[in-house]
């Protein structure tokens, strides 16, 4: 399975001296729905990194995570003549998934707090950071909550899908979906349209739109357009990219996309609820009848057999598989694991 370094609870000085400041936070390694977490010893590295662009490494501590813990706490000590310095806490492994993302990556995603100030009793924010490299110089910095909403964080999809995209642009003969990879890649002084339903945070749409040419929309309930906006804010598109969200609840109607010709739909680990599959497959089919040549990518890990209702559904409209394949996902194989995994991928027209 991937697993993703959390804060349970956030950074914050609980102690300031002539000589030290002291920082404390809880960490956890779990999956990307937090219901299993890191079965095998793990040493974590904790950095308190200055804020500024010159990301200076002012202090670092090592922290061991056991097997089958549930928490791990961090301390770290910081010498008191960085006080008032602006800074995160960075907590990766010695060799962290943010250097390279494809298959073969490491299989802990590490994290970033919020800003805060070394000063007595100051705390970072309820958010946290991921900054992946998919194709592109530029990273995708995504911002997740600490709540317990599974709208405001990344999935294992997410991640599987930018491992793909990085491969369509770096590795395109070992790509599979030639389909899709040649819309994805070709065309580039062309300004492909691109829909994602049910986005999240997100992730995908905007690495997209740092990738190539493009105008996304991202889409998802009420609940997830606050973190929506934060990443819209910090994403940076290419040259001639655009990046909007708005609320789309799925089987109601489409007046507001009705006007706007997309090229691609992007469904990225959204039918693991059987009701909202079935308003899912409506809202795909009204947006195909009003885009003929539309390609609608769909991936997801599988988790249980309600995954199906999707399918079941999508074959009593028009739309068709035109090509199908999967992405492996970084991993460590635990007991919950019975074979590696990996995301399914389908590409759809009508």
């Amino acid at each position: 399975m991937v697993h993703y370094i959390r804060y349970l609870r956030t950074p914050q000085v609980k102690n300031a001296s002539k000589k030290a400041l002291e920082i404390s936070a809880v960490a956890a390694v779990t999956t990307d729905l937090g219901d299993s977490f890191l079965a095998q010893d793990l040493t974590l590295v904790a950095r308190v990194v200055d804020a500024t662009e010159n990301g200076e490494v002012l202090c670092l501590a090592e922290v061991e995570w056991k097997s089958h813990s549930r928490a791990t706490k961090i301390d770290i000590s910081c010498p008191s003549k960085f006080m008032e310095r602006l800074v995160t806490l960075h907590v990766s492994t010695r060799d962290s998934v943010s250097a390279t993302l494809t298959s073969k990556s490491p299989a802990v995603v590490d994290i970033w707090s919020s800003t805060f100030h070394l000063k007595l009793k100051a705390k970072a924010e309820p958010l946290v950071e991921r900054r992946l490299q998919s194709h592109g110089r530029v990273p995708v910095r995504i911002w997740e909550e600490t709540g317990d909403s599974i709208a405001r964080h990344i999935w294992d999809a997410s991640l599987g899908c930018l491992i793909y995209l990085r491969s369509c642009f770096e590795n395109p003969e070992e790509t599979s979906l030639p389909v899709l990879r040649e819309l994805l890649t070709s065309n580039k002084s062309q300004r492909l349209r691109v829909l994602e339903v049910g986005a999240g945070c997100g992730i995908f749409g905007i690495a997209v739109s740092q990738a190539r040419k493009c105008e996304v929309f991202l889409t998802d309930l009420e609940d997830a357009q606050d973190i929506m906006q934060v990443n819209v804010d910090c994403a940076k598109p290419a040259a001639g990219s655009s990046l909007q969200r708005q609320v789309l609840e799925w089987g109601e109607d489409l007046d507001s996309l009705k006007d706007t010709k997309f090229d691609l739909v992007l469904v990225c680990d959204c039918i693991y609820n059987p009701e909202s599959s079935v308003l899912l497959v409506r809202t795909l089919t009204q947006i195909s009848e009003h885009n003929p040549k539309l390609l609608i990518f769909v991936a997801f890990k599988r988790r249980h057999d309600a995954d199906d209702v999707f399918f079941s559904s999508l074959q009593k409209t028009r739309l068709r598989v035109i090509e199908q394949g999967f992405i492996n996902l970084p991993h460590v194989m635990t007991d919950h694991d019975v074979a590696e995994p990996r995301i399914e991928t389908f590409v759809y027209q009508a």
